[in-house]
């Protein structure tokens, strides 16, 4: 048990926050050699490398399924460390500077093409609330309307039937 590893010194000895491991070993259990006891996890030390491996092609943009895929194959090829992008000794700091401004230029036009459409749908929805308010304030009219006619010729009824009987009949007796 002596070689066995907590999360805490796992998390000291790769640098991987204590959540980020937990969801590791639960995600990954089957392929790991550890040992858990409620939320406790035990892990042996053959483990460090694959899950420094999985932070690493996470950090590379990898999908779950391309993680999963890479720990199932037990390919042990060389992954770079450092995920983003550093200038080589023979490269300039001015051309990542302009790929830079390339990349800001591209993230406000895409964020312009966002609010337009952000406009267009609010314009949209301001028309459909309008003609919602139209057919309302027609089916209000309406019954308003109806009401009326029910209401008069309710008091045409009733009007009628204060009349004796021999009034209501259209003749009347002499």
């Amino acid at each position: 048990m002596k070689d066995w590893l907590s999360i805490g010194q796992l998390q000291e000895q790769t640098g991987i926050p204590d959540r980020t491991l937990r969801r590791y070993l639960a995600r990954y259990r089957e392929h790991l050699t550890l040992q858990t006891h409620h939320r406790s996890y035990r892990v042996h030390p053959t483990a460090l490398p694959i899950l420094v491996t999985i932070r690493d092609l996470y950090a590379q943009g990898k999908s779950h399924d391309e993680v999963l895929q890479y720990v199932l194959d037990g390919s042990r090829a060389p992954i770079s460390p450092q995920p983003y992008r550093t200038h080589a000794p023979g490269e300039d700091s001015n051309s990542l500077e302009t790929e830079s401004q390339r990349n800001q230029t591209d993230l406000r036009d895409a964020i312009d093409g966002l609010r337009e459409q952000l406009e267009t749908t609010r314009s949209q929805l301001a028309a459909e609330a309008e003609a919602r308010t139209a057919a309302e304030e027609a089916r209000d009219r309406y019954i308003l309307k109806r009401d009326e006619q029910l209401i008069a010729t309710m008091r045409h009824l009733l009007g009628e039937r204060k009349k004796p009987w021999w009034h209501r009949r259209g003749t009347s007796v002499v």
